[in-house]
């Protein structure tokens, strides 16, 4: 896709006009990876000490991982969250009255594989 911006500098003085037309074309297919949206999300939740580093760098290695299985990537959502949280998840959903460290909830699709994993930090 090409996306093109006009822009218009126009200088002013007592005696004359001067006016700047430039026009700039950027390409959206040769843009770096990391500009475009991803399927994999990180969320934090309930104010936790928690920080993940790296996000990109692990972001990349999940859609490899996809890749080489040869599987179509749909959504990915990690939510970091606190014990009581994940226990609120674990007895609406899976009607569990325990704590537990991680629990994953795929979404239906035929075509991508999409999922929603809460972990317990």
């Amino acid at each position: 896709m090409l996306l093109s911006l006009q822009l218009s500098l126009a200088y002013h003085n007592k005696k004359q006009n001067y006016a700047l037309y430039t026009q700039i074309s950027l390409r959206f297919l040769e843009m770096p990876a990391t500009l475009t949206e991803s399927k994999i999300h990180f969320h934090f939740l309930e104010g936790g000490a928690f920080n993940l580093s790296q996000r990109l760098v692990l972001k990349s290695f999940i859609e490899g991982l996809f890749k080489r299985e040869k599987k179509r990537l749909g959504e990915l959502h990690y939510i970091f969250c606190t014990d009581d949280y994940l226990l609120g998840i674990n007895q609406q959903y899976l009607q569990h009255d325990y704590y537990t460290d991680i629990i994953t909830l795929p979404y239906q699709n035929r075509v991508n594989l999409s999922a929603q994993r809460s972990i317990s930090v």
